[in-house]
């Protein structure tokens, strides 16, 4: 007698092998980070005072931002030597902190920015002759070709061909050195990332009223690793102008803090960026990176022996009563002067700076009508334009007869106008001036600057095989209202913390 087959019930089946993956499927999914940005090392100051965002294009910027939709999250940090952008890229398709690996690698490689404007030699002060590698392309209101007005288009006059990408990174210390496999970047999985960087370039550039080929001629670009790795050089002054510098911890800091308050942070960055202070800290205390440093303030005071002779019989007026002025007080206190005077928009501000080191304090609208007293000024102020015109200064030398006149430009924008410099006696160092006199003590901290970033390689990729692993969850990029109180990071806040041991 024979028996028909029989189906095993549902319960008793086997369980069904899983299929294969394809080969195209989308390998395990890490962060599509990227950073992209200008500073001192591509763009001359009279180029990084114009892109700088003052806290009302800040607000504007994050609204603009916030309408990129493959754009999960973004901080920007902004001081006075760059405009940086650090965010995560994705898409709806994509796991929401970014797209597979290939998304990565797929990037072409940024083009080279075109070389930096010539330095000066370190013993002459800044010049009014406009450089040579800019040019507005509108005049401002007063008419004078400066690039003070924010409103004023950029563009550069001449700009070197693009050389073609490579995939080695050059061992230079250029801000962003992107090491890039040489992908076709038709490939699909590039898409989200390219047209988040894209889209966020153009956003900045229309803000800027500057062409977007003039920034792509002076923008860097990272991505990954290469990102992660910059953005630990930043922090640990390794990036910095006045190499080894200490503020500009707190300044990245402060904007990921401003981040955290705007909703603009998510899983990847949180993580990014508090791994980052832990090992750009373990940095600063286990190499000798910060010894040596010369900061902005002692060498204006050096430089002013050099005019002067001796700082007891000078007067000294601080434009600004920020912590700059605070700190340049003291470093010319400590070498004899005694004539301090503070001058602020806020005037309580100034009485209060001016009280702890026994100055003086003048509204700042009565600069004009008293610079002819003052044979040293220190600019700090956070004015949209010039304090200090060709006109106020000519009135001043005309009193001063042939007293010399020192002006120390501290700000960004500047505060004294270029065309001051054709002045007879008067003498002015912007920030750009003091950092090449400040470079001149890098060969002799150079086995520390090798050691600082060897130790930031070796911790920036454990933190990306950290990082490329974790398992990511974020939401897309919100746009909440901004937060009240979020100003532009531009402070010189240093940041003091207690010794710690070696993160992993």
């Amino acid at each position: 007698m024979s028996t028909e087959p029989t189906t095993a019930p549902a319960a008793q089946r086997p369980a069904a092998r899983p299929t294969p993956a394809s080969p195209s499927a989308p390998a395990p999914s890490a962060p599509a980070l990227f950073c992209v940005g200008i500073s001192h090392h591509t763009a001359p100051l009279e180029l990084r005072e114009h892109l700088a965002l003052p806290p009302g294009k800040l607000d504007a910027l994050h609204a603009r931002l916030a309408t990129i939709p493959g754009l999960r999250e973004i901080v920007i940090l902004n001081t006075c030597n760059r405009v940086e952008f650090y965010g995560v890229a994705g898409t709806p398709a994509c796991n929401p902190t970014g797209c597979n690996p290939p998304a990565v690698a797929a990037m072409p490689a940024a083009a080279e920015p075109s070389p930096p404007v010539a330095a000066a030699s370190p013993a002459a002060p800044t010049t009014a002759a406009p450089p040579a590698t800019l040019a507005p392309t509108a005049p401002t209101a007063a008419g004078n070709g400066e690039l003070k007005s924010s409103d004023a288009p950029v563009a550069l006059a001449t700009a070197p061909p693009t050389p073609p990408a490579t995939d080695a990174t050059p061992a230079t210390d250029a801000p962003v050195a992107a090491t890039v496999a040489a992908v076709p970047a038709a490939t699909t999985t590039a898409a989200p990332l390219a047209d988040a960087i894209g889209r966020l370039e153009a956003e900045f550039c229309a803000l800027q009223h500057i062409p977007a080929e003039s920034f792509r001629a002076i923008r860097r670009r990272a991505h990954g690793p290469d990102a992660l790795r910059h953005l630990l050089d930043v922090s640990a002054g390794l990036d910095s102008q006045m190499l080894g510098e200490t503020e500009i911890l707190g300044q990245v800091k402060d904007a990921y803090a401003a981040a955290q308050r705007r909703r603009t942070a998510g899983p990847v960055l949180n993580r990014v960026f508090q791994k980052t202070f832990q090992h750009a800290k373990y940095i600063r205390t286990h190499t000798a990176i910060t010894e040596g440093v010369i900061s902005t303030a002692n060498i204006a005071v050096e430089l002013a022996l050099k005019i002067f002779g001796r700082l007891d019989r000078v007067r000294v007026l601080l434009l600004g009563a920020g912590e700059i002025a605070e700190k340049n007080a003291r470093a010319f206190q400590s070498r004899g002067a005694v004539a301090l005077t503070v001058a602020s928009r806020t005037f309580e501000r100034a009485l209060a700076l001016a009280r702890r080191f026994h100055g003086a304090a003048l509204p700042l609208e009565n600069v004009p009508l008293r610079l002819a007293d003052y044979d040293i000024v220190v600019c700090s102020t956070a004015a949209p334009g010039a304090v200090i015109t060709r006109e106020t200064a000519a009135s001043a030398m005309r009193a001063r007869r042939t007293r010399p006149l020192f002006f120390i430009d501290l700000a960004l924008p500047r505060d004294v106008a270029p065309s001051v410099a054709d002045l007879e006696n008067v003498f002015i160092y912007n920030l750009d001036d003091l950092a090449r006199i400040a470079g001149e003590n890098r060969a002799a901290r150079a086995a520390e600057v090798a050691k600082a970033k060897d130790l930031a390689r070796q911790k920036s990729a454990r933190l990306w095989n950290q990082i490329s692993r974790a398992p990511a969850s974020a939401p897309a990029l919100a746009a909440p209202a901004p937060a009240p109180g979020v100003v532009a990071v531009d402070s010189m806040k240093p940041v003091s913390q207690p010794r710690a041991k070696a993160p992993q």
